[in-house]
C-alpha cells in the first residue's frame, strides 16, 4: 500500500498543521524551497511531501 503525499503549501498558504504533523517546520520547507531558487512560498500553487521524502513542487 502507497501513502499518499501530504500537502505542505497550498496555493500559497503554507499548511503548518501537515508540516508539524510530519515532524517538520517553517525553516525545513523553506530551505526545501531555496534548493529549488524559491524565495517566496506565495509563488507555489502546490507543495507536497511524498512518502519516500521526495518534495514536488508545481509554481
Amino acid at each position: 500500500m502507497t501513502a499518499l503525499p501530504t500537502i505542505l503549501i497550498y496555493d500559497g498558504e503554507i499548511k503548518e498543521k501537515n508540516l508539524q504533523g510530519m515532524g517538520l517546520d517553517y525553516k525545513w520547507i523553506m530551505a526545501k524551497l531555496s534548493e529549488k531558487g524559491i524565495t517566496n512560498p506565495k509563488d507555489i500553487f502546490l507543495a507536497m511531501l511524498e512518502s519516500d521524502g521526495t518534495v514536488y513542487i508545481s509554481i
